[in-house]
């Protein structure tokens, strides 16, 4: 079943452009055009992701952060057994 397809207008000079890349390519208009969207959308989602990393990254107060994970990966058992985990890991 064939996809249902329309028309947009675009400039006779876009149209002129894309058909020699297009030709360029051994490809056709629609494939170069879903290609340049696909690129684009990629492109806009790596950069949202980017920013809301970098936006999440001004608010973390790293120091405390990292704090707390100590003490949740710890969980204080070098108080019950005397050795820091990592020395006991030669013990057998």
């Amino acid at each position: 079943m064939a996809k249902e397809t329309t028309t947009i207008r675009v400039t006779k000079d876009f149209r002129k452009k894309i058909k020699d890349l297009a030709d360029k390519q051994n490809s056709n208009i629609q494939e170069i055009l879903n290609a340049a969207l696909n690129s684009f959308e990629k492109q806009q989602f790596e950069q949202e992701l980017v920013e809301s990393f970098e936006k999440a990254n001004k608010n973390i107060d790293n120091e405390s952060e990292q704090k707390l994970w100590d003490n949740v990966l710890m969980d204080g058992l070098d108080d019950i057994v005397g050795k820091k985990w990592w020395e006991r890991c030669g013990d057998n």
